[in-house]
This record gives C-alpha cells, structure tokens and sequence, in this order.
C-alpha cells in the first residue's frame, strides 16, 4: 500500500477510534451512574442492612459490568476496506478509487496507475473531514460530564458503599469488629453518676468514628441515646456518654455501625 494512503487510513481510523471510545466512556460512565444513584436512593428509602445490603450491591456491581461489557462491545473496529469506504462517503471526489487502491493493495494486484492515483488524492485529503473534530470534541465533553456524574454519584453513595464492604467483610469474618465497651457488668453506689464509653475495635478510621448508639433495655420504655466524641478517654475513635445518677438497676447495649455489644448490667447498690 502506498504511504500515503497508508497515512490517510492510519489518521482516519485514530480519530474514529478517540471518537468511539469516548463515546463508550461516555455510555459507560453514564450508566453506572444511573445505576449508583438507583441503588442510594434504595438503600436510604429502605435503610437496607445486612443481606438485602449485600443483595443491592451486588445487582449494582453487575449492572456497573454490564454497562461497561456492552459500551465496549458496541465500540467498532473497521478494517481498512471499510475504513477506505468512509473516506470516500465523506470525500465524493475521490470516486471509488481509494476503496479500490486498498483492495488492490491487499490481494497484491497490479494495477499502478489506479493505485498511483488515489495516492495522490489520498495525500490531499484532511482526515479531519471524515471524522471532524467538533464531533471529536463533543464526544470528549460528553464523555467528561459523564465521569463527573460518576463521580459525584460515587461521593453520594461512599457511605453505603463503606457499609456494604463492612458487611461483607463481617460476613467472612464475623469476628472481625467489636464493640469494646467500659465499665461493662458493674456495681454502682445508688446515687452515683455513671459514665458509659464505647469504641468500635479493628474498624478503619472512618467507620471508627461514627457515633455509637446506647441503648438501656426497659421493654416499651427502652432508650437509644447517641453518644459523644470523647477520644481523650476512649482513644481514637472513642466516644462517651454520661446518664446521670444510678437510681436502680438496669441493662443495656451498644451499636455501631450496624455491630451490637452484647447485654451489660448495671447493679444499682444501696
């Protein structure tokens, strides 16, 4: 194949290739933002745990696959007959000669003046004009507003998405996080103010500082009092809570992030 028909196929089909990648960028990052979005708005209508969590993420893991499988599928890659073919669409001039030249070309027939002159027309044509760059460059536009969206789906959905890597690791190790609390089973003088910490042990930074939730067992008057950053006595991460004066005796537990101490008893002593 002569060079400059070589060169003309070899520009044309790196703009036709930046031209439909984008546009699978675009496809993809698109529909898995839909689908990101879907999946938080569920999981903050539902206030989905455990394995309904587990469920939704993994349709949404598939659907994220699925979109970026077929975005790449419907991506087209022409060989040179088929590239030579859209040259001459866009460029009528050059009748049927460039087409004909590459099919020489490739079955090594002999017809040199044909071939000769669609080099000399090929050499004159700006691969622009068959993939322009306005198109070029919306498909970039598009294909960036897209990764944006996906991004800031990403950023909305990051704390249902710690949630659900929790879950799955509590899933495959259960006994992976604890919820470490203090005092614990005590005794207490009646009349005495009580103070209750709690820390979330083996968990990363971000789930260790939300807030755990105490809870005192008392059938339909039951109490869940959120508790407070108090690091100084708990350590990184830990919080605390005071409830006033033992006045009786009672039990109660602690949650955090979707973990649950066991029952602790506080013995009012008089």
């Amino acid at each position: 194949m002569p060079e400059a028909i070589g060169r003309l196929i070899a520009a044309v089909r790196r703009r036709w290739l930046a031209l439909d990648g984008l546009g699978a960028v675009g496809r993809a990052a698109g529909a898995s933002a839909v689908a990101l979005a879907l999946a938080v708005v569920l999981d903050r209508w539902l206030s989905l745990d455990g394995g309904p969590l587990l469920v939704v993420a993994a349709i949404t893991i598939l659907s994220v696959l699925a979109a970026v499988a077929l975005s790449v599928r419907a991506m087209r890659w022409p060989n040179e007959q088929k590239l030579a073919r859209l040259v001459e669409e866009r460029c009528p001039e050059l009748e049927d000669r460039l087409a004909t030249a590459v099919a020489l070309s490739s079955a090594g027939g002999l017809a040199p003046l044909v071939v000769e002159d669609a080099a000399a027309r090929a050499g004159q044509v700006d691969p622009a004009r068959v993939v322009t760059s306005a198109a070029v460059r919306l498909a970039a536009w598009r294909a960036v507003a897209a990764v944006a969206l996906l991004a800031a789906a990403v950023f909305l959905a990051w704390s249902s998405i710690e949630r659900v890597w929790l879950t799955a690791w509590l899933r495959v190790f259960p006994g992976a996080l604890q919820v470490v609390v203090e005092p614990g089973d005590a005794r207490v003088r009646a009349g005495q103010p009580l103070t209750i910490r709690a820390r979330l042990s083996g968990a990363p930074a971000s789930l260790a500082r939300q807030a755990p939730v105490l809870v005192i067992a008392g059938g339909e008057a039951a109490r869940s009092l959120p508790m407070i950053a108090a690091p100084a006595n708990g350590g990184a991460g830990g919080h605390a809570i005071e409830v006033g004066t033992v006045d009786r005796t009672f039990t109660y537990h602690v949650t955090a992030a979707g973990i649950r101490s066991r029952d602790y008893t506080i013995t009012a002593v008089r």
